[in-house]
């Protein structure tokens, strides 16, 4: 029976630093005045703070392993919201679909270049220390 017991300490104490997390990206945002999703800006804080090397990664590793197990259900309310809003998205399903196909474009040729030069910038830099691929 413990180790139930202490499965949901960890879970619920990873669930509350990751609400933690969130409120002060929320904060961030509204203190700052600046135009940045507060959940994305959670996210990049949470990335910063697990590559702390002091940050101990076990906090939220079972409430993130949950999670992900069962996102699909975080997909429910994106279908309900889809369905309540049918009639709007039908009567704007040009620019929608024009945003999505020139989004996923953009983003695509970005990525792209990003990697390329991402590979230059290796190349270059195992060539100044004098090693080969």
């Amino acid at each position: 029976m413990k180790p139930k017991i202490t499965y949901f300490l960890r879970l619920l104490l990873g669930g509350v630093f990751l609400v933690l997390i969130f409120a002060l990206s929320v904060w961030i945002v509204r203190v700052s005045g600046i135009h940045f999703p507060a959940p994305l800006l959670g996210v990049i804080l949470l990335c910063l703070l697990l590559k702390l090397p002091f940050f101990p990664q076990v906090l939220v590793q079972d409430i993130c392993e949950l999670l992900l197990k069962h996102m699909t259900l975080l997909f429910i309310p994106l279908t309900v919201g889809i369905m309540a809003y049918a009639g709007t998205i039908y009567h704007n399903l040009t620019p929608i679909l024009a945003a999505i196909f020139v989004g996923t474009f953009v983003s695509m040729i970005l990525t792209a270049l990003l990697i390329e030069n991402t590979i230059k910038l290796i190349k270059w830099r195992n060539l100044k220390k004098g090693r080969r691929n």
